[in-house]
């Protein structure tokens, strides 16, 4: 949905024009390089009309369902399973959902989970011992919202697709924090910090952004060098004693386990050994030489 941006003063609108009722989410707004939360509007119509829309900060995103799938034609079928929409659903917990019809429709019935925020499919198992009840499995690891859909012959049957938050951080699924050989994290190489971030996805594009946060609550941000096609290499220089918070984001979200927490029992008090700057710059016509 188009956004207008409008700016006085210290104040700046968002204004849209919503064309269905719906909860519409705004993610990945940023402040600078800083990720704000998301937030979302509930919008209802009386007579056509726009109501007075409820608004939540959070993390909670529940995007409307797209043209496509309001235009698709449902099947009328005798098969029946739980609606998730209004249950209170923590990341990791293990949804069991009974789907009973006749056993030439669950025969064909297929059954799929889908994450909205990171657009990725989530493995559903489905246990047909029972030829006329199933029992569906899916355990959501990431917040956000998801969907469910039962299809029969690639249609949704009645009341499918359904739609379901789950509470807890939305994490990026395509970079991770890589072990080193030993099995940490973490490399303290003299005051040094190291670590190293993996791509899963060869060839997808990432944007990594990492900070540490100091035992003084002192913010410092590092930057990454790339080690190999798949591997970002960050470092930092320690000259504080105590716990260390490094945090990770790729394209806006935190990696899966971030932060991670390392404490420094002791810096040397040596100069640390890293590149200075060799003046003064050189000026060769029009560009400068550091």
């Amino acid at each position: 949905i188009p956004i207008n941006i409008r700016v006085s003063a210290s104040v700046v609108d968002m204004v849209l024009t919503p064309q269905k009722p719906g909860r519409y989410t705004f993610h990945d707004v940023l402040y600078g390089s800083d990720p704000m939360s998301q937030f979302s509007l509930d919008v209802e119509f009386i007579d056509n009309r726009l109501a007075s829309p409820e608004m939540e900060i959070d993390e909670r995103s529940l995007e409307p369902v797209s043209d496509e799938q309001l235009s698709e034609e449902t099947e009328e079928t005798t098969v029946l399973f739980p609606n998730l929409s209004k249950e209170k659903i923590s990341s990791n917990q293990i949804l069991q959902l009974p789907i009973v019809g006749s056993e030439e429709e669950l025969a064909n019935l297929t059954v799929t989970c889908h994450h909205i925020d990171l657009d990725k499919e989530v493995p559903v198992v489905v246990d047909r011992s029972n030829p006329t009840m199933f029992l569906a499995t899916v355990s959501p690891s990431n917040g956000g919202n998801y969907t469910l859909n039962f299809l029969l012959e690639d249609k949704h049957v009645d009341q499918s697709p359904i739609s379901f938050f789950v509470e807890g951080e939305i994490y990026d699924d395509q970079c991770v924090f890589k072990p080193q050989p030993n099995g940490q994290v973490f490399n303290l190489n003299g005051d040094f910090v190291e670590f190293e971030v993996e791509n899963l996805f060869t060839g997808r594009d990432v944007e990594l952004k990492s900070k540490a946060k100091l035992p003084s609550e002192t913010t410092v941000v590092l930057r990454s060098s790339k080690i190999s096609d798949d591997n970002y290499l960050f470092k930092y220089c320690s000259t504080d004693l105590g716990k260390h918070e490094f945090s990770v984001w790729n394209k806006g979200r935190p990696i899966a386990d971030s932060p991670r927490v390392v404490e420094i029992t002791s810096v040397s008090n040596e100069e640390p050994l890293l590149p200075r700057y060799k003046g003064p710059p050189i000026v060769e016509g029009n560009s400068v030489i550091i």
